[in-house]
C-alpha cells in the first residue's frame, strides 16, 4: 500500500449526539464559569484534568483552580479563544487555542497568596486545549497548557500557571516549571556535528583539490 495523505475536516469527526455548534456553546459556558468551578454540574463525576505536568480529578481540580484567584491577581487579563475544531478520532472532543495578556496588579490566592503584586505584564504564548464531553453534555476530560510556539510571549515558553509565575519573576523551584533549555549532551553532539562539517568543508575546499592535483601529476 502506497503512503497516503489525508486532509480531514470537522465533517470527518466520529458520530456523536452533540454536534459542533452545541459543543462550542458548552465550551463557552465552561470557560465563562471558570471551567466549571462555579457551576460544577457541568463537570462529570469522572472528570479528569490533564495538563503536561498536573493531573487532577474533579474535586481536586475545583479546589485548586478556584483557590488560585487568577482574576484577582490579573484584573485586566484579556484571554482570547479561537480555532474551534472537532477531533477527527475521538467522539465528543473539541480542540481550540488560546492566548492572553494581563498585568499582575492584584493578589493570588491558595498556594501563591504570599506573592505580592509585581506590576509586571504577562503575555502568554498560544496554547492548545481540548474538551471531551459525554453524551449528556458534561465535561469528562480537559487537556491544555500545550504551548504551540514557545518563542512567543514572555513566559519562557511555559504554559499555564508555570508560565505566569515565570513571567512575573516568581519561577517555581523545580525543573518542570522552568523554561526549556538544551541539554549538555545535545549541545555536545551538535558541536561534534559542526566540527565534522567544518572538517569536511576544509577537506573539500583545500585538501581534496591538492590530492586530485597530485594524482593527475603522478599519472
Amino acid at each position: 500500500m502506497a503512503p497516503m495523505n489525508r486532509y480531514l475536516t470537522d465533517g470527518d469527526a466520529p458520530a456523536f449526539p452533540l454536534k459542533f455548534d452545541k459543543l462550542v456553546e458548552l465550551s463557552k459556558e465552561l470557560i465563562n464559569t471558570k471551567f466549571g468551578c462555579t457551576k460544577t454540574e457541568l463537570l462529570a463525576e469522572d472528570f479528569q484534568f490533564r495538563f503536561p505536568i498536573v493531573e487532577l480529578d474533579k474535586t481536586r481540580f475545583v479546589e485548586a483552580f478556584a483557590s488560585f484567584k487568577l482574576d484577582d491577581a490579573f484584573p485586566d487579563m484579556t484571554t482570547d479563544f479561537y480555532g474551534w475544531r472537532m477531533d477527527p478520532y475521538i467522539p465528543g472532543r473539541i480542540w481550540f487555542d488560546t492566548q492572553g495578556k494581563g498585568t499582575h496588579t492584584g493578589k493570588f490566592g491558595g498556594p501563591f497568596a504570599y506573592v505580592k503584586p509585581t506590576q509586571k505584564g504577562v503575555v502568554l504564548p498560544p496554547q492548545a486545549l481540548s474538551f471531551t464531553f459525554n453524551e449528556a453534555g458534561q465535561l469528562t476530560y480537559f487537556t491544555g497548557g500545550y504551548v504551540i510556539d514557545r518563542r512567543l510571549g514572555n513566559t519562557g515558553g511555559l504554559g499555564g500557571v508555570f508560565g505566569i509565575m515565570h513571567a512575573i519573576g516568581k519561577t517555581l523551584p523545580f525543573p518542570e516549571a522552568r523554561p526549556f533549555s538544551l541539554s549538555y549532551r545535545y549541545r555536545f553532539f551538535t558541536l561534534l556535528d559542526k566540527v565534522g562539517r567544518g572538517i569536511g568543508c576544509i577537506f573539500n575546499s583545500k585538501i581534496k583539490p591538492l590530492l586530485v592535483g597530485a594524482s593527475k601529476k603522478s599519472t
